[in-house]
């Protein structure tokens, strides 16, 4: 997860009501394989692959998510 599109991306975990959704942006950086989610408790995000990574400037990344 890249913090451009995650304001609070230290704080994310996945639960077991956590939702993924994947989806090809085509007009993303050329073409892109994105990873929406979301828990039913308004806690969502968007996951980028890790080579496209500071497309939007520096900024933080989270590799790992932990569990609840």
């Amino acid at each position: 997860m890249e913090g451009a599109d995650n304001a609070d991306v230290d704080q994310q975990a996945v639960t077991p009501k956590t939702a993924f959704e994947n989806s090809f942006e085509a007009d993303f950086l050329g073409g892109v394989e994105v990873i929406s989610a979301s828990d039913g408790r308004g806690i969502a995000f968007r996951a980028i692959p890790y080579y496209v990574w500071d497309n939007c400037g520096a900024n933080k990344m989270k590799v790992w998510l932990p569990g609840e």
